[in-house]
């Protein structure tokens, strides 16, 4: 497991090197959990194994009622980098922005119940950091499998053609959490995700990129079933209902990019 910065990881920077080299921002990870217990049983330990002895593990429980609290504190037994937090109760939106609050490291990844992370994607993503000083959100490729994580062919970026751009990210969305990371000072502007947006991932990238930078960072890091829709996204079953949410989503992003501005 490599956690710090390299002269490797930094070649597209000369003239950079000592600024770089050995950088090791302390890291937190977001889970907000619901329920999920067979998805996180083996998720949270293969997380730890990423992490550093100063990371941590915040996970926000939305008062789960399928054994997820006594696996929680059995896990804590055994690594104190987990921090387990009490949900508040109001749907998965406000769940995620509970874990979020709650994290402290200068780097926050957010993780969603059954990912499965690869080796690297901590130290790729970091590098990416290192690269775009103005970057606010670095996303990386994701690869889908079925439900026995059999992989299926295309890939996030693939099916979705990522990559920047404010317009074609409204009308399509990219964005996938637990492909995320963000710098903890875009929290004070990201926070609270509003209630009415359709996919908080969309309001996290969309939102980067009018304050600071989005990067899509290639490269398979993750798998994660296809089927899994991510956290607080809910049904467009209308084109009428995919335009009134595309319409509060432009308004949130104007009022909160208007509020950060008048803040500084």
């Amino acid at each position: 497991m490599k956690r710090f910065l390299t002269s490797k990881d930094q070649q597209a920077l000369p003239g950079q090197e000592t600024v770089l080299i050995g950088w090791t921002p302390r890291v937190s990870v977001a889970l907000a959990v619901q329920n999920d217990k067979d998805s996180i049983i083996d998720q949270v330990p293969a997380i730890l194994r990423h992490l550093g002895p100063d990371d941590e593990l915040v996970i926000s429980d939305d008062g789960s009622m399928d054994g997820t609290a006594d696996l929680l504190a059995s896990l804590i037994f055994k690594d104190r980098r987990i921090r387990w937090i009490d949900g508040p109760r109001r749907g998965p939106v406000l769940n995620l922005t509970n874990a979020l609050r709650y994290c402290q490291g200068e780097i926050v990844f957010i993780s969603e119940p059954g990912d499965v992370w690869l080796d690297e994607k901590i130290s790729r993503v970091l590098a990416a950091f290192a690269r775009q000083p103005d970057a606010m959100m670095v996303q990386h490729d994701v690869r889908y499998t079925d439900r026995n994580r059999f992989a299926e062919s295309g890939t996030l970026f693939d099916l979705h053609k990522a990559r920047p751009g404010m317009i074609r990210n409204i009308f399509k969305n990219p964005y996938r959490l637990g492909a995320i990371a963000i710098r903890k000072k875009f929290l004070r502007i990201a926070l609270p995700i509003p209630p009415e947006i359709a996919s908080s991932a969309q309001w996290i990238g969309l939102l980067a990129e009018q304050v600071g930078q989005a990067v899509f960072l290639d490269g398979v890091l993750m798998l994660t079933r296809k089927d899994d829709q991510g956290l607080a996204k809910k049904p467009l079953d209308s084109l009428r209902s995919w335009v009134a949410s595309r319409a509060a989503l432009v308004r949130a992003l104007r009022e909160r990019v208007k509020k950060a501005k008048s803040e500084t």
